[in-house]
Order: structure tokens, then sequence, then C-alpha cells
């Protein structure tokens, strides 16, 4: 069976996607994010917005990578998402697209464009949520560096953080293992079993032991509807905004147009515990994952 294509996300592609954009939604949901805002904010204070580093003449950098963007996880009442809808320059507000700067956002980087120069002497701020973990395939530029310099993405000392710096923790890498494929014999195609492995990041034990609660007891027996992201319409445009067709991925997973094969979880381990090295500890979870894989699919 050939499914590989430079065009189409092969099953392979579809699995951690899918599990990416579920680990998502799990974190997001069990409050693993802060808030960067004036009132009931990230530090606590009155008044605490992030004030974005000038790169050029268009683009300012935040001190935090990814910005929430998802709709379908509020946060609990007292502490709910902040959904950026906009910046601050000099003190006055302009919403995304709008006006002459025109400003847009790079969600998963943390980075505004602007279509016209604010000015060198401009103060651009903005307030927003962001997700404390990041997920990760083993091929992102994220995952490959993970072992060099670190960031983490709480910014307690802003403006000291330098521009261009992406290495964020706590991190939880996603690597799929082999897979076994069995034959069915009643309607074709086959069954996938697969070894999944979470390698966990963290700058503190206790993140790494909630993460590691959330991947193992939190997850066990779940079945996970997957999203074949190559029927999806285009959700970010090439700037790393959401375009207007965006949605959800539990409003993906609930349309019957967008819907993959069912994810099983039939089995989760602890690999490796909690382990330190060099001020950073890890640890390893493993998902023995199935589907059906259809007859051609």
């Amino acid at each position: 069976m050939v499914e590989a294509s430079f065009k189409r996300y092969d099953s392979s592609e579809l699995l951690e996607m899918n599990l990416r954009s579920h680990l998502d939604v799990l974190f997001l949901s069990n409050g693993m994010y802060s808030n960067v805002a004036e009132s009931g904010g990230w530090y606590g204070g009155a008044e605490r917005l992030d004030q974005l580093t000038r790169v050029n003449a268009n683009i300012y950098e935040s001190h935090f990578n990814n910005w929430i963007y998802e709709t379908d996880v509020t946060g609990p009442s007292g502490y709910e998402i902040n959904l950026a809808s906009g910046i601050e320059v000099d003190n006055v507000f302009t919403a995304w697209g709008s006006g002459a700067l025109a400003p847009s956002i790079d969600y998963r980087n943390g980075k505004v464009l602007f279509q016209s120069d604010p000015g060198s002497s401009a103060v651009v701020s903005s307030e927003f949520s962001y997700k404390e973990v990041l997920v990760a395939g083993p091929d992102a530029e994220a995952s490959k560096i993970l072992f060099s310099s670190f960031k983490d993405n709480v910014g307690a000392n802003l403006g000291q953080v330098p521009s261009g710096t992406i290495k964020q923790l706590p991190m939880v890498v996603i690597d799929p293992q082999i897979r076994d494929f069995t034959g069915r014999q009643l309607g074709g195609g086959q069954i996938v079993d697969q070894q999944v492995i979470f390698h966990v990041v963290a700058n503190s034990r206790s993140k790494v032991n909630k993460i590691v609660d959330l991947l193992s007891t939190g997850s066990y027996r779940e079945v996970v509807q997957g999203v074949d992201f190559n029927n999806t319409p285009t959700l970010f445009d090439r700037y790393g905004g959401k375009l207007g067709a965006y949605q959800n991925f539990t409003t993906l997973q609930a349309n019957n147009s967008y819907k993959w094969e069912k994810i099983y979880i039939d089995d989760i381990k602890v690999r490796r515990g909690v382990s330190e090295n060099m001020g950073v500890f890890t640890a390893e979870i493993e998902w023995d994952v199935r589907f059906h894989l259809p007859a051609g699919g």
C-alpha cells in the first residue's frame, strides 16, 4: 500500500497533527495557560501588558510564543482566556486589519506585522493569553533546537529577552514509532497499531509531573475523533494569522465532512519517570494507539 504524496498528508502525518491538536485542547482545558492583561492579569497586577520589541519597520515581537487563538476553551470564571483582538500603539488601540497600520498576528510565534511603520519610537503593546506548553512534532524547528539554550515562556523580566528567541519550555515532542498492520476481513483496509512516545521537557519537576499525569491517567482508554486535514479549509494565512474560514479543532471533529478515523488509546506506559539533567526535567510517556486505514487510503 502506497499512501505517500507530497501534496497530501498521509496517515502518519494525520496521526501526529490530530494528537498535537488534541493535546493543545487537553492542556488548555486543564488551565495550562497564562494571561497577559491589564486586569486579572498574568502577574496579578492592575496593569501588565507585554511591550513588544521592534524587529524592523513592519515586525514587532512579543516576549511570548504560542498566543492562544482557539475559541472553544474559555477557562474558569474569573480567569477566562483573553483572545487578542488587536494591538496598542502609544496607548491607542487598533484592531487586527484596521486603519493605516492594518496589524496582523502570527499567533504561534508571537509576532505582529504592520502594513506601515508605526515609527521607531512607538510603544507597541498587547494583552493576550498564551499556552504554557508547546506541543510539536519531531521535525519542528523547536524540537531540533530543544537542547540548545532554553526560553521559559514566562517573561518575568519583560524587555530583557533577546529578539528572535524561539525556545520554550515546557514542551512535549510527539514522536511516532514503528507501526504494525493487521488486515481486516470485513470491510477491507487495515488496522494500524502504533506506538507514540511523548518526550516531556520542563524547567521544574512540578510542571513535568502535571503533564505526565494528563498524558497518563487523564488519557487512558480515550477515543480521539480524527480530522482529515486534507479536506479542511485553509485555517491560517501565510503570516500565521487566522483566516475567515478558521474553525476550532473540536468544531472540525464534529463536522462529518472533515472526519478522519477514530484514534483509540489502548494502553499508556510511563517509559521513563521524571529525571533531572543540568536543571532540566524530562520524562517519557508511551501511548499504544489504534486506528483503521481504509483500503486504498
